[in-house]
């Protein structure tokens, strides 16, 4: 799901969901939102005609998904609704929305999951589907040594028993890269993933976190790595024609038209006298196309050391131990993967039998093509996925064995992929029996949605309250960075009114880490990287994360501030995105130049389309957070830019502003603190500046009761330790900590701009009160 703008019915992309009309004269907003329709069977969607095109209609698009659900009329497929302030427009529209069509309820009715107010790390970018008990215990004590406790770890995909069909077993690539070697390259490339290309700092990068992470384990795991290299480039090279066959039609489709003759052979090519090819290729180059054996780990989870293979289809291993060591070591809540339907082709042969399981060859819809030829023949085209019709069973023994291996929750992916094969009838069961299974299995809704952008998915979040905002972070591919940034902040405008945001994972040590980094913290969601073992930018998390392993999460999910919403961040050449969240004393802003590079719908590809994109300026104030101004109520706002370290005072807080400027790629935040009066003296807490979401860290103040003739004092409630900045209209007499008589702080204060700098000493307790006295 990516965001596009444009200023008739005719720009609206196939398959919008979500569509926002600014109207004209200043008098508002009106939001379109397409339901699922008759009972949930039937899903809508918008389209316009195509750029150019002289038709000035807006088409309704209704399909079952299933060619045995039909009918002859709907009820309620479209929803419309207009108001004057943005997000309380969107957030009660799509409450509605989701009401009407799968029973969702809005995010503020639901339990948060307590993990994401942590810090964590997950294991995907680090290993891949090469993950072992012993990286992810290197992956945790690289992070504890340097001074970073993880309070969550996400043992993502690459644990499961799995394989391919029984005709090519033997055949395919068991242990291998993805990312990394050519034959996964290939299959990467044909499976509409975006080109894996790297520039030269990332490339270095990459590089030296491979060599560092070998250096790193010392167990014998460098030994295995280097014959599995050897392995790795044979097989490469044997898949090589079929690799370079499928590449070179991938690219002849990506320079045609969707409806064109050529992409139309294509299919027919791919689907008919190219199949069995096609079959084959994916069993050697992908594990998209194996199927789950058991519920149980595979071997290479049978001991804490190193495994003697990294396949994924011998048997026999153990979740437990190795959770059990993960919070031995401290970490509180250990997450595991899987697909919605046990794994990306679904069951095996053998464990469809236990279930009844059918395997369901789907027939992708004509408008789903046109949107994307590749959906033709991704594996769940061309292969089918065994499924089971009820997927009760299947969910909670998966879950029963997870949860008495000590894991906490799990992370659910391939969630679209139902829609695909059935329907909103179909993806209806399968995430209502999710949800069912992680409330008996996970207490604490410790579920995170994944690949769930449809709203056959979205409309189902009864319970869950945590799912992905966007496509996957492409550590590689530089042209994904900034519209990685753009399509969470976008997407969260219309998810954040029923779900928390999860802007995915990140590498802290990458050419763009801090430009991610700025977004997650703003995001309202949970903060994780997914760096190798000794490849990280400690100084960066330092700045996200607490010593106990929590982070300063905003209040609200991070969206675009409303001069953003209709602005082209990406293409547009002279517009910056601005992201507003709320902390619990102020709010923040941060502000981002995301041009040059965007999903560019015709390639079907991420794309650089300006090399040299210009700096860009812009102002940010009290108007680009809803709401804030009438908290002010006319008193003056303190803004601190972290780019500069400068605080100003917005006096005039309806009209003033600061002015950021940023080159490309280039992330700065602001952090807006309301003043409040007493007894002959103003104060606004700032926050803790040595944090990136300053303000977070001031969790509460107030002035306290004093006699009418007495100096007036403030209490402020704080979390984590470093320099706590704050504004005041004169020097305090006094600062205190309560809680310890003996400690006493020291302060720095700047009569000129009235800036109070104050050392708050790491204690016992996080969180600290401080009494400033004047």
């Amino acid at each position: 799901m990516t965001p596009a703008w444009g200023s008739c019915a005719s720009w609206v992309p196939l398959e919008t969901q979500f569509l926002l009309l600014e109207l004209p004269e200043g008098a508002g907003c009106a939001v379109l939102l397409p339901l699922l329709s008759n009972h949930g069977t039937f899903r809508a969607s918008l389209a316009g005609s195509g750029p150019g095109s002289e038709d000035p209609a807006l088409h309704l698009h209704v399909d079952s998904g299933d060619a045995g659900v039909m009918t002859q009329t709907w009820t309620d497929v479209l929803y419309i609704a207009a108001g004057k302030e943005v997000y309380p427009l969107v957030d009660a529209a799509v409450a509605t929305a989701g009401r009407l069509s799968g029973g969702a309820r809005p995010r503020t009715s639901k339990a948060v999951p307590d993990f994401v107010d942590t810090f964590g790390w997950c294991t995907w970018d680090a290993f891949y589907y090469d993950v072992t008990p012993a990286g992810i215990l290197d992956g945790v004590q690289a992070l504890q040594v340097g001074g970073i406790n993880p309070g969550f770890v996400i043992i993502d995909d690459g644990w499961q028993h799995t394989d391919v069909d029984v005709p090519y077993r033997g055949q395919g690539i068991q242990e291998h890269h993805p990312g990394l070697d050519p034959s996964e390259l290939s299959v990467a490339e044909f499976l509409d993933a975006p080109e894996h290309r790297m520039d030269e700092p990332m490339r270095e990068l990459q590089h030296r976190a491979e060599e560092t992470s070998m250096q790193a384990s010392t167990s014998g795991r460098g030994g295995l790595l280097s014959v599995h290299r050897v392995v790795r480039k044979i097989q490469g090279a044997a898949s090589a024609v079929p690799g370079a066959l499928f590449r070179g039609l991938k690219k002849a489709v990506d320079a045609s038209s969707a409806d064109s003759w050529f992409v139309r052979a294509v299919i027919w090519l791919v689907r008919g006298p190219l199949r069995p090819a096609l079959l084959a290729f994916y069993a050697k180059a992908t594990n998209h196309g194996q199927r789950l054996l058991t519920v149980k780990a595979n071997s290479k989870f049978r001991g804490l050391g190193k495994p003697r293979s990294l396949a994924l289809n011998e048997a026999g291993g153990k979740l437990g131990p190795v959770v059990d060591k993960i919070k031995d070591m401290g970490v509180r809540h250990v997450i595991a993967w899987h697909a919605l339907c046990g794994f990306w082709g679904g069951l095996s042969d053998e464990l469809g039998e236990q279930y009844e399981a059918e395997l369901i060859m789907p027939d992708p819809p004509a408008n789903l093509l046109a949107l994307n030829p590749e959906t033709a023949w991704i594996p769940p085209s061309v292969a089918g996925v065994r499924i089971p019709r009820d997927p009760t069973a299947l969910h909670t023994d998966m879950h029963a064995y997870l949860a008495g291996c000590g894991v906490d929750g799990v992370k659910v992916d391939v969630q679209s992929t139902l829609g695909l094969l059935g329907g909103a009838t179909l993806a209806g069961a399968y995430n209502d029996s999710l949800e069912a299974s992680v409330a008996r299995h996970f207490p604490g809704n410790q579920l995170i949605n994944c690949m769930c952008h449809s709203t056959v998915n979205l409309y189902r979040c009864s319970q869950s309250n945590l799912a992905r905002a966007s496509d996957d972070f492409w550590p590689l591919i530089p042209a994904s960075h900034t519209a990685h940034i753009a399509n969470c902040a976008y997407n969260s405008a219309f998810m954040g009114a029923l779900v928390v945001p999860d802007f995915d994972m990140f590498h802290s040590r990458h050419p763009a880490a801090l430009m991610h980094a700025t977004a997650r913290v703003v995001s309202g969601g949970p903060v994780y990287v997914s760096d190798r073992p000794g490849a990280h930018d400690f100084d960066l998390l330092r700045r996200i994360v607490l010593r106990d392993g929590s982070t300063l999460r905003t209040l609200s999910p991070g969206r675009p501030t409303p001069d953003s919403l209709f602005a082209d961040v990406c293409r547009d050449g002279k517009s910056l995105l601005k992201v507003q969240s709320w902390n619990a004393t102020g709010a923040v802003v941060a502000a981002f130049n995301l041009q040059g590079a965007a999903y560019d719908r015709s390639r079907r590809a991420f794309h650089v389309h300006d090399a040299s994109p210009p700096r860009l300026t812009a102002g940010v104030g009290v108007h680009d957070v809803p709401g804030l101004a009438a908290r002010c109520s006319g008193l003056p706002v303190i803004a601190y830019c972290d780019a500069d370290e400068e605080l100003t005072v917005l006096r005039d807080s309806d009209a003033e502003e600061v002015r950021v400027s940023l080159t490309a790629g280039g992330s700065c935040l602001v952090t807006l603190a309301p003043v409040l009066a007493a007894g002959g003296v103003s104060l606004a807490p700032v926050g803790l500046v040595n944090m990136l979401n300053v303000g977070g860290a001031v969790l509460g103040w107030t002035w306290g009761a004093a006699a009418p003739a007495a100096a007036p004092s403030a209490e402020i409630r704080v979390r984590g330790s470093g320099t706590l900045l704050c504004w005041a209209s004169r020097e305090p007499a006094r600062l205190s900590l309560p809680a310890s008589a003996s400690q006493n702080l020291t302060w720095q204060f700047d009569d000129q701009h009235g800036a109070l700098r104050i050392t708050i000493p790491d204690m016992p307790d996080i969180e600290q009160d401080i009494c400033i006295a004047f």
